[in-house]
């Protein structure tokens, strides 16, 4: 993936002027264990994507401030859960999203692939597309 930039915790996301981008970065600041792996991505047209399989804005200031410091021309969230929330694939989910972003597919083709309904079923399609 070309524009994948790295992991990073939510406080040490550095900052980038290449354009897209991609990121998937832990909702714990660097001096906690590990949280929950979300994705960002950004645009060519200097929109800004947030990716959560919990489908949740992002909930700290350090995701929020480097969001809109890298989105001039909007910011776009996911609040459409797909993970089960006793999976452990928030990671899995977050590579195949920016997996699908840099092959030119849209958020909301991407969240197609997977049922509202039946969350554990999802873990299972994450691995066929």
């Amino acid at each position: 993936v070309p524009e994948f930039v790295g992991t990073f915790p939510r406080d040490n996301i550095p900052t980038t002027t290449r354009r897209p981008a991609s990121f998937i970065v832990n909702t714990d600041s660097s001096n906690e264990p590990g949280e929950h792996w979300v994705a960002i991505y950004l645009t060519k047209n200097n929109k800004a994507e947030y990716f959560d399989s919990f489908g949740l804005p992002p909930l700290h200031r350090d995701l929020t401030e480097f969001i809109h410091e890298h989105a001039k021309n909007g910011v776009k969230y996911n609040n459409i859960c797909i993970q089960h929330p006793l999976s452990t694939t928030c990671g899995k989910f977050c590579l195949k999203y920016v997996q699908w972003r840099s092959m030119g597919y849209t958020m909301n083709d991407f969240l197609s692939n997977f049922s509202r309904n039946n969350l554990r079923k999802n873990d299972k399609l994450l691995f066929s597309i």
